[in-house]
């Protein structure tokens, strides 16, 4: 994969992976909101449903009934009566499906079925928690209490026959769920579609945003800030595509001479100016696909493509130094300018990038120091090319080598002229341990402690200049005094 085709990829994927983490977020912050408004929304229609129970209960079955009517049995007149008062009333304007009346021991008093008057509630049950004051709701599946069935509103409203008294029975009903959901589906659809288009306007709008930064981003990464010319990267990118063919090319390094002075006398804003005309007349001479591009302070970089000879790249390098030498107006002052331009050419003179670029610097400074504005990429005056790195550093070995001869030479000559201002004690001590033999073996052989060996051994290491014995045994070998030490030692 080209460097082009990775960037290429890599900006996709920068936009990619917005695009999915805005939607997953945006996704999952719209389901949370949501989530959280159906709640609410649940919670307001199953409200109003209660406080329509509640009146119900308070306005159209309280005023309706006398003591006598708690007590169980009830005659079948009555209940016809209280169908006829309470029942019927409110069933279809309300969407009431059952109704029951119990009394304070919890017996069921009255339902408009019924097959179910006579029985009991269940202890510590909803209708328990209704008699002690409290209104109790719940979603439930079905009338009868096993789970089946469609939808339904189950309320227990306490009944209070004087006002301000205790509970004197639980008003229990069952109303239909279908109004709630209605009004519930109506306003969860409503909340999706305005939530929905809300967090899609958000996400669209932060696209164009970070699509925008990110183009701006991408176009800074690889364009001077100053010029707005192509960078060495973006140089570098377009000359993959170039350095692949068989076709001619060349590259082109530019310096500018006595940009320094221009800047020291009037200013970096003049400086920057400056640069700013230098890019627009380079790239006025420039042919369409050519790319200039800024390599920082003053030097610029053209890479040449499709050439037709190497006449071509002298002709144009010509023009663009004849461009250069009109003079800039500035602000009012005049400044004149020249340029030393080196060129080095594909495949001639290198493969890649990197040695076109380092090629094309030598010719600029070979330009530059001969004076000449214009000089093509020769090898002979190439001081940086692989055969002198070579010849440095055997040169630089050599150097080294002889170094540490002379060191060692140096060591040696003061060795022998050492050894012989050596005591005879100390010259025994030395033969000995040149000879391999150890502290307590030549403490022994001379008579002495092994103390004493250490001692006579440091002082020979001291007037020697020798750090280890090891060193000792080396140098006095290398040196050809062993026979001598041997031969002024009594003991050996």
């Amino acid at each position: 994969m080209t460097l082009g085709m990775k960037s290429w990829s890599t900006r996709v994927s920068l936009l990619g992976r917005f695009t999915v983490m805005g939607l997953l977020v945006v996704a999952a912050l719209g389901f949370a909101i949501g989530f959280v408004i159906k709640h609410q929304i649940e919670q307001r229609a199953l409200e109003h449903a209660v406080q329509n129970a509640r009146v119900i209960a308070e306005v159209g079955v309280q005023p309706q009934l006398v003591p006598g009517d708690l007590r169980y049995p009830i005659s079948l007149e009555r209940l016809e009566q209280i169908d006829r008062e309470i029942g019927t009333r409110f069933f279809d304007d309300n969407g009431i499906l059952t109704l029951k009346l119990f009394n304070r021991d919890g017996r069921l008093v009255y339902s408009n079925d019924r097959t179910m008057v006579g029985g009991w509630a269940f202890k510590g049950g909803n209708v328990y928690t209704a008699l002690s004051g409290q209104v109790v709701r719940n979603l439930e599946h079905g009338t009868d209490d096993d789970g089946t069935g469609e939808r339904v509103l189950e309320v227990y409203a306490p009944i209070r026959l004087a006002p301000g008294g205790k509970p004197a029975g639980v008003l229990e009903l069952y109303m239909s769920y279908d109004a709630a959901a209605r009004e519930i589906r109506e306003d969860v659809l409503l909340l999706a579609l305005l939530l929905g288009g809300g967090l899609v306007l958000l996400f669209a709008t932060l696209y164009r945003i970070v699509a925008r930064a990110s183009r701006a981003l991408r176009h800074q990464a690889v364009h001077d800030a100053l010029t707005g010319l192509p960078n060495r990267t973006l140089l570098g990118r377009r000359a993959e595509r170039v350095l692949r063919g068989d076709d001619l090319a060349a590259m082109l390094l530019i310096d500018l001479d006595r940009f320094k002075e221009v800047n020291d006398t009037l200013g970096h804003d003049y400086g920057d100016a400056l640069l700013v005309e230098v890019a627009e007349r380079l790239q006025a001479v420039l042919r369409r696909g050519d790319t200039l591009a800024r390599m920082g302070g003053d030097e610029f970089a053209i890479l040449l493509d499709g050439l037709p000879d190497r006449a071509a790249v002298g002709e144009l390098a010509g023009r663009l130094q004849d461009a250069l030498r009109r003079p800039f107006a500035l602000r009012g002052v005049a400044v004149e300018l020249e340029a030393s331009i080196g060129a080095a050419l594909y495949p001639e003179h290198g493969t890649t990038i990197g040695e076109l670029l380092q090629r094309a610097d030598v010719a600029m400074y070979d330009a530059k120091r001969g004076r000449r504005g214009i000089a093509a990429y020769s090898a002979e005056r190439d001081p940086y090319s692989a055969d002198r790195l070579g010849l440095l550093a055997e040169l630089r070995q050599a150097i080294e080598r002889d170094r540490a001869q002379r060191h060692e030479d140096d060591a040696l000559a003061e060795i022998q002229a050492s050894f012989e201002s050596l005591s005879r004690r100390e010259r025994e001590v030395m033969a000995l341990v040149v000879a391999g033999r150890l502290n307590k073996q030549i403490a022994g052989e001379l008579g002495i402690s092994e103390k004493t060996v250490k001692v006579h051994r440091a002082r020979v290491m001291q007037k020697l200049g020798i750090v280890s014995v090891a060193e000792l045994v080396r140098l006095v070998h290398k040196a050809d005094l062993t026979d001598s030490a041997i031969s002024k030692t009594k003991v050996l």
